[in-house]
């Protein structure tokens, strides 16, 4: 599959549909150095779940995904 970042960086996995969402994201730390707990992958509109399998959203060969970093929100003192 291919995962691409809002800098149009693309990465390139071999996955098998029973892999989990986590699975990939560990794959995605190796390949770039952004932690699991900091990606958020969509894919088709959704964002993925990484508890789930890759075949529950569908994400099969040929698929591409979306890798976009969670953002922290801090509050601006009044």
């Amino acid at each position: 599959i291919t995962v691409k970042t809002l800098t149009r960086r693309v990465f390139l996995f071999e996955v098998t549909a029973a892999m989990t969402v986590y699975n990939l994201k560990e794959q995605i730390r190796d390949a770039c150095g952004m932690p699991e707990e900091q990606q958020r992958l969509i894919f088709a509109g959704k964002l993925l779940d990484e508890q789930f399998e890759l075949r529950k959203y569908n994400v099969w060969r040929g698929a591409e995904l979306i890798l976009m970093p969670q953002l922290e929100w801090h509050a601006i003192p009044p």
